[in-house]
């Protein structure tokens, strides 16, 4: 899969994680925990249902900015009220909800074009 170090900030608090560009993904997903550490406060009940390969949990939608190249744009990102598990799971998912709806995006290997959203 293809990861980027991203940079994500949440009211002016930034950190940089590895992220996986998922062309199969509809939404952009990470982990309540990991939503934490960028000081995200999650109040009142799960509001969201995040659905996958693995099954299903709730989650809660929050914002964040991410920055590609020079640019700070704005996600959506449903926080999932699950466990991240270093070992198996990528600290966030972006999907195609709107990164892929704003940017030519193409994946590569060995100079071989495997993916390319038509922008």
């Amino acid at each position: 899969r293809p990861v980027i170090l991203l940079p994500i900030t949440y009211c002016g608090q930034t950190i940089e994680i590895n992220a996986s560009i998922d062309s199969g993904a509809d939404t952009s997903v990470s982990f309540k925990k990991i939503g934490e550490e960028l000081g995200i406060k999650f109040f009142g009940e799960t509001t969201e249902s995040v659905d996958g390969i693995s099954g299903s949990c709730m989650a809660w939608k929050v914002p964040i900015i991410v920055k590609i190249g020079e640019l700070n744009y704005p996600i959506d990102v449903l926080w999932m009220n699950k466990e991240h598990n270093i070992e198996s799971d990528y600290p966030i998912v972006i999907g195609r909800d709107k990164i892929f709806l704003e940017f030519n995006i193409k994946f590569c290997k060995n100079n071989i074009l495997l993916f390319d959203n038509g922008l």
